[in-house]
């Protein structure tokens, strides 16, 4: 084999290795992107004069609290490579997708203007697809740092 070879197989198996010591940085940070553009989403419909306190608006501060605990969760567990958190990535954004025809939806109704609801829509969907693509990375991450542990059992 080429020594070129060698030397660029043996840096791709150091850098899988150092995998196990560092934790997954990308997945982590784009599950904290789709907190943000929840927050933000939540600010611009709140901060409306025409949003009065009422049962609706509790449950949605419920829903939204559980929401960014939920995907705090989600971004700690991808972190350390939990492909189960991946999973739970996914279906947190498919719940944030269907969220757009209830949150957003009800406020167009109740004052909120047509450019808002548009970023309000698009901050969700930019909640969602972040929450993917960090499954996504962590998924692919986890099956490498897998493969690569199962060679080095092998070896022994």
């Amino acid at each position: 084999m080429n020594n070129n070879v060698t030397d660029l197989l043996n840096e791709q198996e150091i850098k899988t290795d150092i995998m196990r010591y560092k934790n997954n940085g990308t997945s982590f940070w784009l599950s904290i992107l789709a907190i943000i553009a929840d927050v933000v989403m939540f600010v611009i419909i709140y901060k409306q004069k025409e949003c009065v306190p009422d049962f609706q608006m509790g449950f949605d501060l419920l829903i939204n609290v559980i929401y960014m605990l939920a995907v705090f969760l989600i971004a700690e567990k991808t972190k350390a490579y939990n492909k189960k958190a991946s999973y739970a990535a996914f279906i947190v954004a498919a719940i944030q997708i269907a969220r757009i025809f209830w949150i957003p939806l009800n406020y167009l109704n109740n004052g909120l203007t047509v450019v808002q609801f548009g970023w309000c829509v698009g901050l969700i969907v930019l909640s969602a697809v972040s929450l993917v693509a960090a499954g996504i990375v962590a998924i692919v991450k986890n099956n490498k740092l897998e493969a690569h542990l199962q060679t080095l059992e092998e070896m022994r």
